[in-house]
């Protein structure tokens, strides 16, 4: 049996996704860094999978706090007016058109909450499950 080993330059090439500018499209060579990074939480397989000991990387549907209030939307300021507004590389990543738990803001700095939709309860935490060392990507196992 013989072995062909490719030359260096001949190794697959892939988008430098650290690359800046006008060379923001540069490729490099080589294989991906290692240990690989997570994927981002639009391409994952398990949106219920978080790593960010706060929760803060939870982009899941859960939508009822842990005591079982339904959470408020966060696009609306009824019955609980509020200053968390979209912002896609901020603080209030994760905010937008939906009423799912996230982690944001000083309320979020321990885990994902929700305001609720009971004037008479502002907010609650949210039982989002435990969260993992590593995500999968689309098809593979968790």
């Amino acid at each position: 049996l013989l072995l062909s080993i490719a030359p260096l330059g001949a190794l697959p090439k892939r988008l430098d996704p650290a690359a800046t500018g006008a060379g923001a499209h540069a490729i490099a060579a080589g294989p991906p860094p290692f240990p690989p990074q997570p994927p981002p939480a639009h391409v994952r397989s398990d949106v219920e999978c978080y790593t960010s000991a706060n929760g803060g990387d939870y982009r899941g549907r859960v939508n009822v706090s842990a005591r079982g209030h339904a959470c408020q939307m966060w696009s609306h300021q009824m019955p609980h007016a509020h200053e968390f507004f979209p912002s896609p590389h901020g603080a209030h990543d994760g905010i937008g058109a939906h009423n799912f738990c996230r982690a944001v803001g000083q309320l979020g700095r321990s885990s994902p909450f929700c305001l609720t939709q009971n004037p008479r309860v502002r907010w609650d935490f949210c039982d989002v499950g435990p969260r993992r060392e590593h995500f999968s990507a689309p098809g593979s196992p968790s």
